[in-house]
């Protein structure tokens, strides 16, 4: 066999290299995203958990239309509640189907915010917010993963651009 000749080598192109970036770039920007916006859902649902536990006035809702969990997401319910004779019926997840079901449990106690209506914490420890796209553990997961791969998608990058040392 011949031996290859160093220009025959292949080498990263430029657009080799700028593509790598880029899928370095979103993975890592959608990593972060995922993740940093799970925390500050999360912890704004908390922090408003907390504020309508204490604050909050408490009404009875009652559970309309169920949904059960499936392979494509969480249980949820919708509520219907009556604050000063204006009529309100949000959707909430459900940690614990049984928690949720109407035919089980045909109330749940909530506390509202009397100056925002809209705003709810459940008995459940379920708040408003709790259908949110990042409010979600799954999805900060994912975020996690994703930035570990853009991560060791950099490191390899990083480590095979540079020329290979042949022993003469």
């Amino acid at each position: 066999m011949a031996e290859r000749k160093p220009s025959e080598e292949s080498e990263w192109t430029a657009r080799d290299k700028a593509f790598v970036v880029l899928i370095v770039a979103v993975l890592l920007g959608g990593g972060l995203l995922l993740t940093v916006g799970g925390i500050v859902v999360k912890a704004s649902a908390a922090g408003k958990a907390e504020r309508l536990r204490s604050s909050g006035v408490a009404l009875t809702a009652t559970l309309a239309e169920f949904k059960g969990s499936n392979k494509a997401g969480q249980a949820n319910v919708e509520l219907w509640y009556i604050h000063e004779g204006r009529q309100y019926h949000p959707r909430i997840n459900c940690p614990r189907e049984q928690d949720c079901d109407p035919s089980t449990q045909p109330t749940m106690g909530i506390r509202i915010d009397p100056a925002q209506p809209a705003e709810f914490v459940a008995d459940n420890g379920v708040t408003d917010d709790s259908r949110i796209f990042f409010n979600s553990w799954k999805g900060m997961i994912i975020g996690v993963f994703l930035m570990l791969s853009g991560g060791l998608a950099a490191w390899v990058r990083r480590h095979t651009d540079r020329p290979v040392r042949r022993s003469r």
